[in-house]
């Protein structure tokens, strides 16, 4: 899965005379780490979401198996040496 946010650096050219700060610094630091966050809480939202499809689909196998288990059919005794067909 894909980022959801970049980080974006923009290079100062300090011959302009732009100057960054500490306090500049450590607010990018912050929003870098914030986002990361973000991004970390979004994946493992998304991978739930996902596991519970799966747990959905294996249910739904273990329910028609239930299913037909109840429906009445002739049971046969497995012979492992004798072929059923």
């Amino acid at each position: 899965m894909g980022k959801l946010y970049e980080a974006s650096i923009v290079p100062v050219d300090m011959d302009e005379g732009h100057d960054v700060t500490e306090t500049d610094s450590r607010r990018t630091e912050a929003r870098t780490r914030t986002l990361r966050w973000i991004e970390s809480l979004w994946e493992g939202a998304s991978t739930t979401a996902r596991e519970e499809d799966q747990k959905e689909e294996v249910l739904a196998v273990f329910r028609e198996l239930a299913r037909e288990s109840r429906s009445g059919g002739e049971v046969r005794e497995y012979v492992p040496w004798q072929p059923l067909w």
